[in-house]
């Protein structure tokens, strides 16, 4: 396990409590098929059939997130998966504009 594997895995467990906690699955950045998907883009096809095969698989997982080399997202599959999670921490979002000005 890749030591950003383990880092994901470490904060998920500072961040949320679950009453299984090895039911989520942790995605290695080495086991996506294409590292291209970790940058920023258009969702593909190939792309959409990898996710739905892990959600398909694995009801909560994190997989590492394109905005940010340090950021991860947590997908939960149903309001079922959510329902055996407590929120213990919450960041406010901001959108940054000056990525995207105002079209003259």
């Amino acid at each position: 396990m890749g030591e950003e594997v383990k880092s994901a895995a470490k904060f998920l467990s500072k961040m949320q409590r679950h009453r299984n906690s090895a039911s989520i699955h942790v995605v290695d950045p080495a086991s996506i098929p294409n590292p291209a998907w970790l940058h920023p883009g258009i969702t593909g096809g190939g792309q959409q059939a990898y996710g739905d095969t892990l959600l398909t698989d694995h009801k909560v997982i994190a997989i590492p997130g394109t905005v940010s080399m340090a950021s991860w997202n947590l997908i939960l599959l149903s309001p079922d998966a959510a329902s055996h999670h407590v929120l213990r921490s919450k960041e406010s979002f901001g959108l940054d504009t000056r990525l995207h000005q105002p079209v003259v």
